[in-house]
């Protein structure tokens, strides 16, 4: 956000009108992301299961548990990165916060400010 004092009323709405509609766009950013979080954490925990119903009964635990694992990867992968994408909205969400309150805090100091101090 680039602000140059000083800064006129519509300016500010503008500019606080602008940071609303980002937040609003991070939130529904965030529903879609938690949306293909619960989704690639359900197919994985699916395709687990099926691939431990489905593994040889033969060999050590630690052989049967290398062989789950891989058959699972592609879907615990997907389940990472859906994770990572969540938590990259929520750190999207607390930059705009940040920038909201940093904003608002200019626009109070300006609004007291003594004219010509800008």
């Amino acid at each position: 956000m680039t602000i140059q004092p000083p800064l006129s009323y519509n300016e500010a709405r503008v500019k606080a009108h602008q940071i609303a509609a980002a937040r609003r766009q991070a939130r529904e950013d965030l529903d879609v992301a938690l949306a293909k979080k619960a989704e690639a954490h359900r197919e994985y925990r699916k395709s687990k299961a099926v691939a431990w119903a489905k593994v040889e009964r033969s060999g050590t635990a630690e052989e049967r548990k290398a062989l789950i694992e891989a058959a699972v990867a592609e879907a615990e992968f997907a389940f990472n990165m859906a994770d990572a994408e969540v938590r990259i909205v929520y750190e999207r969400l607390a930059e705009i916060d940040g920038e909201r309150a940093s904003f608002h805090r200019l626009v109070s100091w300006a609004e007291r400010a003594p004219a010509g101090e800008e």
